[in-house]
Order: C-alpha cells, then sequence, then structure tokens
C-alpha cells in the first residue's frame, strides 16, 4: 500500500474534523460554472470510475484464488498473498465514501469563496487521482503474483486426475502429497529400507525448475516439492542427500560447468531455508554428465532432461561420493 493511499484512508477517519469553514463572504452566482470547479468534478468522477474497475479487477482475483480451493492452503507465500489481496480490497472499498465526501467539500468551498480552502480541496483531489494510477500497478501485480499458485494447483490436479499420485502421512504429522514416480516417493522408498539407502541412485528432481537458462529457482514451480523433501529430511533425521546439477551438452562448456554446480548450490540452499541442517545436505562440485544429448534430438533431450538429482548420502561407504 503506497504512503498516498495511507493519507486517504485517514481522510475517511478525519472528515469530520475538516470541515470547512464558510468565513469569507459567498461569490456571487453558482459554483457549477467555475472551470475550476469542473475539472475537479470530473476528476472525482474519474476517481470513483477508477476505484470501481479496480474493485471488479480485485473481485476476479478473489474468485481465482477461492478456485484454488485447500490444495493451495499449504503453498509457501500465499499467506502473505492473502494478506496483500485483503489491504488491496480495504482501500478501494473505502475510496467511494473518500470521494463523496470530497465531493461535498469541493462544493460547499466554492460556494464559500474561500479560495485558500478551493486550492487544499482541489490539490487533495489531484493527488488523489494520482495515487490511483499508481495503485493500478499494484492490482496488475496481484493478478501476477497469482499465477505460480495456480500453476502448481493445476500440476497437483493433473497428477490427481490421471491416478498417478500419492498422500503420505509422515512421522511428524505432515502430509506428502505427490507424484507416484517422483523424488518423494522413490526417496520414501529409500529411506524407508537400509539395504536400499546403501546402494541408492540418483533420483531425478520432477518439480524443481529455475527462471530462464540461470540458477536461480522459480519458487513458484519449485517450492512445494522442495518443501516435501525438506519434510522428509525432517521425518528421517539420519539421512543425508548430495545434490547436483545435470550438464548441457548444447551449451559451452564454460557455462555448462558453471551452471550445473550454482543449480545445485540453489536447491541446496533452499532446504536449508526450509530448515534442514547445512551438514546434512552437500552439493556435488560438477555436475551429472548424463542424459546426453546428441546433435539430432538437442531440443527434446532438454526439454525431457531432468535439471537437479539427488542420491542419499547416508549409509554410505566413508569414500568421496561423485555424480
Amino acid at each position: 500500500m503506497t504512503r498516498g493511499w495511507v493519507v486517504i484512508l485517514s481522510l475517511l477517519l478525519t472528515s469530520g474534523a475538516m470541515s470547512i469553514q464558510a468565513c469569507a463572504k459567498k461569490k456571487d452566482g453558482s459554483p457549477q460554472a467555475d472551470p475550476k470547479y469542473v475539472a475537479a468534478n470530473q476528476s472525482l468522477e474519474r476517481l470513483k470510475a477508477d476505484a470501481q474497475k479496480l474493485q471488479a479487477e480485485t473481485a476476479a482475483i478473489r474468485k481465482r484464488l477461492e478456485r484454488l480451493g485447500a490444495l493451495a492452503d499449504d503453498l509457501p507465500g500465499l499467506a502473505a498473498f492473502r494478506s496483500s489481496l485483503f489491504a488491496t480490497e480495504e482501500v478501494l472499498g473505502g475510496v467511494g465514501g473518500t470521494t463523496d465526501w470530497l465531493s461535498k467539500e469541493l462544493g460547499a468551498a466554492f460556494a464559500s469563496g474561500d479560495r485558500q480552502q478551493v486550492e487544499k480541496v482541489t490539490a487533495t483531489i489531484a493527488s488523489s487521482a494520482d495515487e490511483m494510477k499508481k495503485f493500478e500497478k499494484s492490482v496488475v501485480d496481484l493478478s501476477h503474483d497469482l499465477i505460480p499458485f495456480e500453476r502448481s494447483v493445476a500440476q497437483f490436479r493433473a497428477l490427481a486426475a490421471a491416478g498417478v499420485f500419492f498422500t503420505r502421512a509422515l512421522p511428524t504429522g505432515y502430509e506428502v502429497r505427490a507424484a507416484n514416480g517422483g523424488i518423494e516417493a522413490q526417496l520414501l522408498k529409500v529411506v524407508g529400507d537400509r539395504k536400499t539407502a546403501a546402494r541408492s541412485s540418483w533420483m531425478a528432481f520432477d518439480r524443481v525448475w529455475f527462471a530462464g537458462e540461470g540458477a536461480r529457482l522459480d519458487i513458484g514451480l519449485s517450492g512445494e516439492q522442495l518443501e516435501n523433501v525438506a519434510a522428509i529430511l525432517e521425518a528421517y533425521p539420519n539421512v543425508k542427500l548430495e545434490i547436483a546439477g545435470y550438464n548441457d551438452d548444447a551449451a559451452p562448456a564454460a557455462a555448462a560447468k558453471e551452471l550445473a554446480p550454482a543449480r545445485a548450490e540453489a536447491v541446496k540452499d533452499r532446504l536449508i531455508s526450509l530448515g534442514v541442517a547445512e551438514p546434512r545436505l552437500k552439493a556435488a562440485g560438477e555436475g551429472r554428465a548424463q542424459p546426453r544429448c546428441t546433435a539430432k534430438d538437442v531440443e527434446a533431450c532438454r526439454a525431457k532432461q531432468p535439471r537437479i538429482a539427488a542420491r542419499v548420502a547416508a549409509l554410505q561407504p566413508a569414500k568421496r561420493l561423485t555424480p
């Protein structure tokens, strides 16, 4: 919420104490004939119309949010998004009352002939109109910020519709909801069998993505899977993970050599931020060399190629693990 809108909200609370004193002699004629009055009044009408438009847009955002249902409740960042949406709706809901009050003050100021009060009210109207233009961006940002949550829920619903997801309650009470063949299912199978853990192979993260071609995580798309993995590690405190990125044969060697470990470090850092102790995680210094993409199918291979993988390092021999 901008500082200007805090001022507008305060007007709603203090309007009763800001009545205009008609201490100057009234001018002859109707104030409606004054061009300055007409311009200010038109600004008020536009302000009210803009607020109504934004109210309709925030109502549409609210409906989109409601359609996500309970599946979105645990998504990181959703609580903050709800708070921002509520604050936006609260401000927009008060604009109508503010404009009505300013309209009365405008008429009283022109009728009184007090030019100082006229300037004060018209300046307030102008600044409110400017703030409304800035506020439009906040509503646009809300609409865009909802998209990652919608994607995450759509992914889970697609898995549910295909019958390829599972739910598992961990000893800590956390419920894992994920694809049958995803890393969550593989990791739970490994940690549940000491012999399997001792010969653990690399498991690909199937819902971890990065923004563009760099090493910055797309939290909107990756958050749920990383939360699941962090919860599994919390439930099984003796498990350690080694994390590695994939080298991309289609990229320049130097760039690929730097990108793969950077992505592994990004996943490691995210798991640490979710409560996993740093000594339990190891990021491989070099990227995995497979699967390799041949010259004939580079694009198809890259589209299917997992971007990050992990293996259980607990119960492994003491020798150095290589990806």
